[in-house]
């Protein structure tokens, strides 16, 4: 296979404006993948498996990008030892299978969800205290290249859209520094996996709400 890409990055001269955007191509030839078939087993009885083999030709096309503010340089700039930054990295992606089993030709490449963004915003003051936030959502996609919608046993499928929310604190003061934070904010339900082994057959739930504290220190 090959890719290509091409993008455009910069910054101004203060900093406070910082900018990434790529374009690019991915063609996958022989893409291996799970196709579910029909062995005979050891009592000559008919079971279906999933089978992992080269599937097709895929291409896979997209544009990433990411953009960074400094909001405290652009309205107090007399008080630069200070921080107060908006970002986002926001990707859409388009994956296809060209060629292969006609099972696959024209479905969605597995495991690409179509859209997938990451914004927040983190603050940082001199005085020690620092604080971050950030919001994640992933589309809707599909866990094999057959484009399964269901099946009675879980091991491929659609994965539903999901977003998350994070949230973290952290104190510095002389040698000691404290932090803590929630992730997964909202106890969002959600999986990005699915699988036909350990621990399977099945989906893979992510964790739920969790919070964390720690403390560190340097001698």
């Amino acid at each position: 296979g090959y890719n290509f890409d091409i993008g455009i990055r910069g910054t101004d001269k203060k900093q406070v404006f910082q900018y990434d955007a790529t374009v690019y191509a991915l063609r996958y030839s022989n893409r291996i993948g799970i196709t579910p078939t029909i062995i005979i087993d050891e009592f000559q009885v008919e079971r279906p498996i999933d089978f992992r083999t080269n599937i097709g030709d895929a291409l896979v096309i997209g544009l990433e990008s990411y953009f960074q503010w400094d909001l405290w340089k652009t309205f107090a700039p007399k008080t630069a030892d200070n921080s107060l930054i908006l970002y986002s990295n926001l990707a859409f992606t388009h994956g296809r299978y060209l060629s292969g089993n006609s099972d696959f030709k024209g479905n969605k490449v597995e495991l690409t969800p179509p859209i997938n963004v990451k914004t927040g915003i983190t603050f940082n003051h001199k005085t020690g205290i620092s604080a971050a936030f950030q919001y994640s959502y992933t589309h809707r996609h599909f866990s094999d290249a057959t484009n399964a919608e269901f099946v009675s046993n879980a091991t491929r499928g659609a994965i539903p859209s999901f977003q998350v929310l994070d949230v973290s604190a952290a104190y510095r003061w002389k040698w000691f520094r404290l932090t803590g934070g929630i992730n997964n904010l909202l106890n969002e339900a959600y999986f990005t996996r699915r699988t036909a082994s350990y621990p399977g057959p099945g989906i893979i739930p992510a964790e739920g709400r969790r919070f964390y504290l720690s403390l560190a220190f340097k001698i």
